[in-house]
């Protein structure tokens, strides 16, 4: 279940500090999960020549209309140079269009093609399907108490 390195750090820290070894090696299994998940979740888009991100940008302008790279950057919770990325990329692939502003003709709309609606209808179908199957086999009292146990632990980072 862990990579090599979370078996090497696990190996390394054994030496110094036994007492919270058991502590260590479920952080580094909670890494190895979500790294596993990350790997996952590539894998599954890639077949899009999608990413997360890529996927996100495209699921907000099919569901909002068009906006403007400031808009979607917010939305998205990434950087201004990020985004530009992300567009650039999409554009590329003809999966976005970009519209000018009459009113400044320096700035502009981002809106979704037609390919690019072909390609989200099977990817987020796809991608909802894969995120219910990595919790499919937990019950509704373990999904709260995971929820529980994640809030703690990210409480406890700083």
């Amino acid at each position: 279940m862990l990579a090599q390195k979370h078996t090497t750090f696990i190996d390394l820290i054994r030496t110094r500090n036994p007492d919270n070894l058991e502590k260590i090696i479920l952080c580094m299994k909670l890494l190895a999960t979500t790294d596993a998940i990350d790997k996952s979740c590539a894998e599954k888009l890639d077949c899009h020549q999608l990413s997360e991100s890529r996927l996100l940008l495209l699921t907000l302008l099919n569901e909002k209309g068009a906006l403007t790279p400031q808009t979607a950057a917010e939305f998205c919770g990434v950087t201004k140079a990020t985004m530009t990325q992300q567009i650039n990329t999409l554009f590329k692939d003809q999966l976005i269009d970009k519209q000018s502003i009459e009113e400044d003709r320096r700035k502009y709309l981002l809106m979704i093609t037609g390919k690019g609606q072909q390609v989200i209808t099977k990817a987020l179908a796809e991608h909802t399907a894969w995120i219910e199957k990595v919790t499919s086999s937990l019950s509704d009292s373990e999904m709260d108490q995971l929820s529980e146990i994640l809030a703690k632990i990210k409480h406890n980072i700083r």
